[in-house]
């Protein structure tokens, strides 16, 4: 099992490092204070991470709310 898992790890790595240099052309982004030059691949990356992160806090808003009405319920349930 431990094989299998380093194969699927090295098999994604290298799909993402071929992606990576696939993508290495510049390009421009503008935002309100000024404008950057980044490679298509990091800009790709960030784009992934920022939404990963940002699904995660609405993900721990709604898992927060359910933990806190299952201590409620709980709490129903011992009295």
């Amino acid at each position: 099992m431990k094989i299998i898992t380093s194969l699927i790890l090295f098999t994604i790595v290298a799909i993402g490092f071929v992606f990576a240099c696939l993508n290495a052309s510049p390009v421009n982004i503008n935002y309100y204070l000024g404008e950057s030059q980044l490679p298509l691949a990091l800009l790709l990356l960030l784009a992934l991470c920022l939404g990963a992160l940002l699904g995660c806090l609405v993900a721990l808003g709604n898992t927060l709310r359910l933990k806190k009405e299952n201590r409620g319920l709980k709490r129903q349930m011992k009295s």
